[in-house]
């Protein structure tokens, strides 16, 4: 037998098979068909004609044609094609998210051996086995959908399911059922909580790491989590964000002295949810006040002299800008300061010694950025009698902008000298001058400047029959020590 071209067979079920080759002894013909989940069931497979397209022949040895009229092809009734469907995966992944389940989703699957059009059940069971959906669809070239409207898709409570999809052939058949695990996580109820560790007593120091810690009930996060650290300068009416990425660590730096830190977090569950929350503030550090120390509490000025008043304020890091205050200065006195440093004063009260009345002013000593206030120098022009003593009260305090702060005050006791400027007597009258020419002193002076007119009257000599008797009362003495003193005598 010989064979040209490319016969083909046409089977009951409408597929074909197509011609692959003869027998070493020419006596068969092999025929091959590919049975498809689209072909019709039949009982059995059968030739229904045999085919010989673009001038095909099948021979015999003497060169006459097979005769077409199919007597003695066998009929096929091997196994038959068992039905079967397929559920796909769901929502991607088999977890429906709070996303997917708001916007609805489908249920898709495959079938062999079932003729189109043939009907789908599909059910979602709970985890109680119960029925809580159930949808039909039909058969369409091996394959089916159906779909979860949103509405169906929100009253999905989070937990496990299970889908069912079952179907049957023209024949009746029922193919296995299907089923695949579903699991909803919609974290419907579910909030991340954001704790800040590395905090003492409840204050971010500048420089210190700071920690983001984020977890949820059910544990799923993905390490996809986006950390905005922000700070507020207003009490937390408005927030800047200082530092975005996935890094839960954060060091507050001297820009943000004396602001509020908080960090918000934006993170994805495993289920593909968004979740997102925003920590307790907590507030960051100021800079320590700067250290103020004083070398000497009770110094003395020497008259119309100076003296270092071994003032120190020492900042606590080179963004500081340190400035001393120093109130209490009377008007006798006057501060200065090495070149650089600004000097001003203000007025702030008086100051009364031997009935006399002095404005005192309050200095104010600024050192530039980074550096220290020292090398104060106090000056006396005090040309009065009697010792003053004036108290001064300092303070140091750090005027860099976000991170005032102020050292505890401190004081010292000024003395000023007695006056050096000689007490002259008045003349006898010998000159031509009475007492009348010499004008009291405003106030009487005290008991040691009594004393030394006392010394220096005496000197002069005693006076004479129109003078005081010298064995008059002290106390008389003290109380007109003016008029006696300064009476002329020889």
């Amino acid at each position: 037998m010989t064979v040209t071209g490319a016969p083909t067979l046409t089977l009951n079920d409408q597929g074909t098979a197509t011609y692959t080759g003869i027998s070493s002894n020419g006596k068969t013909l092999t025929f091959t068909y590919t049975v498809k989940s689209t072909d019709s069931s039949v009982p059995s497979l059968q030739v229904s004609s045999i085919n010989l397209p673009g001038g095909a022949t099948i021979r015999d040895g003497g060169g006459n044609n097979l005769n077409l009229s199919l007597s003695g092809v066998p009929t096929y009734s091997g196994p038959q094609i068992s039905p079967t469907i397929v559920i796909n995966t769901i929502a991607g992944d088999n977890i429906v998210n709070a996303s997917e389940a708001s916007a609805g989703f489908t249920i898709t699957g495959t079938t062999t051996g079932v003729q189109n059009g043939r009907p789908v059940t599909v059910k979602i069971l709970n985890a109680s086995n119960a029925t809580v959906d159930s949808y039909t669809t039909t058969v369409s070239q091996g394959t089916w959908s159906v779909s979860v409207t949103s509405a169906q898709g929100k009253k999905l409570t989070d937990g496990s399911y299970t889908v069912t999809a079952d179907v049957s052939n023209s024949q009746g058949v029922p193919a296995p059922e299907a089923n695949r695990a579903l699991l909803v996580d919609t974290d419907a109820s579910e909030s991340p909580t954001i704790t800040l560790t590395g905090l003492t007593g409840g204050i971010a120091v500048q420089g210190t790491t700071i920690t983001a810690n984020v977890s949820v009930p059910d544990n799923d996060l993905t390490p996809a989590t986006t950390y905005n650290w922000q700070v507020s300068s207003n009490g937390g009416k408005t927030w800047t964000t200082v530092q975005s990425s996935t890094s839960n660590i954060y060091q507050p730096t001297d820009t943000s002295e004396g602001d509020l830190l908080q960090v918000s977090i934006s993170a994805t569950d495993t289920a593909g949810n968004t979740l997102a929350g925003t920590s307790a503030t907590a507030p960051i550090n100021n800079d320590p006040a700067p250290l103020l120390a004083i070398s000497n509490l009770t110094p003395t000025v020497p008259a119309g002299g100076s003296i270092p008043m071994g003032i120190s304020a020492t900042p606590f890091d080179s963004d500081d800008q340190v400035s001393v205050t120093i109130g209490g200065v009377p008007s006798f006195e006057n501060i200065t300061a090495p070149t650089g440093d600004v000097v001003t004063s203000t007025k702030d009260g008086t100051f009364k010694f031997n009935g006399k009345t002095y404005t005192t002013y309050s200095y104010s000593v600024t050192a530039p950025t980074g550096q220290a206030v020292n090398g104060l120098m106090l000056t006396s022009s005090f040309t009065g009698t009697g010792k003053p003593v004036n108290t001064f009260t300092i303070t140091a305090s750090n005027l860099t902008t976000g991170e005032t702060s102020a050292s505890a005050s401190q004081s010292i006791n000024v003395t000023d000298p007695l006056s050096t400027t000689p007490i002259v007597m008045p003349p006898s009258p010998s000159v031509g001058l009475t007492a009348a020419d010499y004008t009291p002193p405003s106030s009487p002076p005290d008991l040691a400047q009594v004393a030394a007119l006392f010394t220096q009257f005496v000197a002069a000599g005693f006076p004479g029959s129109n003078g005081m008797p010298i064995t008059g009362a002290l106390s008389e003495i003290v109380k007109n020590e003016q008029e006696f003193l300064t009476r002329p005598h020889v």
